[in-house]
């Protein structure tokens, strides 16, 4: 069986997690490497964040991977070794700075990304899927008479989302259905004291999915009173991720609520973005039709 070639981008509790999750729960995907940006230290700012026990060794830093006695990962801080590496997908889940410098690393050597790090701008992203087209047609691909970019290269994209469990994308499709219905909404997030970014990743892009529905760009701000969208961040010693979407009418609300208890609720989805990511014809922020398809 071929395996996958995966490399971890990201040392923080989300990015050990996975590693460990993949190296546990399936043999199909390998782990070659991990980019980091402080092998063998800890940048005091994360110090609490930081989960990477690193050993310095002759050939440079590596990960002894926790309840495998004989698997080492080699570590880096240089884009140079995916070059060395050659992972088939990346999985980021790290810094926005970081992931700004990533990615185009990753695709100007045709190597896929999944990634869930969060606080990254529509413009960034918008350029991302600039550089894979540009990329594509360096590579033979052609523009059809629709625009889209056919042809070329697969495994050059992937996927930049900010939520793989089930149910928060389920929660964002119910949430579209529901945009055109209410006049008033208000979403609420809550997370534990340490989560970097607030409001979350998550809860920017439900209220760009209702106000896409409703009509309006993302970025117009001048839609208030009844039409605004109202986001409150919410930080408690070891809270579960939660999101809460009321909608409000005359005379009536309707509350939807997702929880994920823990970071098991985004494995399905990640891996199922993995699988697919390696096929890639673009970049991908929505994940509504591939967890839920068929």
């Amino acid at each position: 069986m071929t395996q996958t070639r995966v490399a971890i981008s990201g040392t923080g509790a989300m990015g050990i997690f996975i590693l460990n999750a993949i190296e546990e729960a399936t043999t199909s995907l390998q782990i070659v490497g991990i980019l980091n940006r402080n092998p063998g230290e800890t940048d005091p700012k994360e110090k609490r964040r930081s989960t990477l026990p690193t050993y310095s060794t002759a050939s440079g830093y590596v990960f002894h991977v926790a309840k495998t006695t004989k698997r080492i990962i080699p570590v880096s801080d240089s884009f140079d070794a995916l070059s060395e590496w050659k992972p088939d997908v990346v999985v980021d889940f790290s810094h926005p700075e970081w992931t700004k410098q990533l990615l185009p690393e990753c695709v100007e050597r045709k190597i896929s990304f999944v990634v869930g790090t969060t606080g990254l701008s529509h413009d960034f992203i918008d350029n991302i899927k600039q550089q894979v087209e540009r990329k594509q047609l360096r590579l033979g691909a052609r523009v059809a008479s629709d625009g889209n970019v056919i042809g070329g290269e697969a495994g050059i994209g992937g996927f930049i989302v900010p939520n793989f469990s089930l149910g928060a994308v389920a929660l964002q499709s119910i949430a579209r259905r529901l945009a055109g219905a209410f006049d008033n909404v208000a979403i609420i997030e809550q997370h534990h004291t340490h989560k970097a970014d607030a409001p979350s990743g998550t809860a920017f892009s439900i209220a760009q999915t209702i106000r896409n529905a409703r009509g309006y760009d993302v970025d117009d701000t001048s839609h208030e009173d009844t039409h605004a969208i109202s986001i409150h961040s919410v930080r408690m010693p070891d809270s579960p991720a939660c999101h809460t979407i009321i909608f409000g009418g005359t005379g009536e609300s309707l509350t939807i609520k997702h929880e994920s208890l823990n970071k098991d609720s985004f494995m399905p989805g990640i891996l199922q973005c993995i699988w697919r990511a390696q096929y890639a014809y673009g970049v991908e922020t929505d994940i509504e039709d591939l967890l839920f398809s068929g």
